[in-house]
């Protein structure tokens, strides 16, 4: 958890236009646009190497929640298939 938090805060720092040291494991991190939800989708697929599951998005409201979420996948030895690819996302988010 600890290697997956900092990461967390950076991308969605990076995303919302927030300061990093403003973000605590309570704060909610709802984009604001779809297309800043497609951003922290596949920065976090990009940087941990997992598929999220776009069903399961909705539901992570705050920092903790991601952060249970990645850990999850990362944790989650069923994944038999590779993360798509940054272009396969993108051509999926672009429809």
């Amino acid at each position: 958890m600890r290697k997956i938090y900092p990461a967390l805060t950076e991308i969605f720092s990076e995303i919302l236009g927030l300061p990093a040291d403003s973000l605590t494991p309570e704060t909610a991190v709802l984009p604001k646009s779809f297309q800043e939800q497609a951003a922290a989708v596949l920065a976090c697929e990009k940087a941990f190497r997992v598929r999220i599951e776009d069903e399961r998005v909705a539901a992570l409201k705050t920092m903790a929640q991601w952060t249970a979420y990645i850990q999850e996948r990362i944790l989650d030895s069923r994944e038999d298939r590779p993360a798509p690819t940054e272009q396969e996302r993108e051509s999926w988010y672009c429809r």
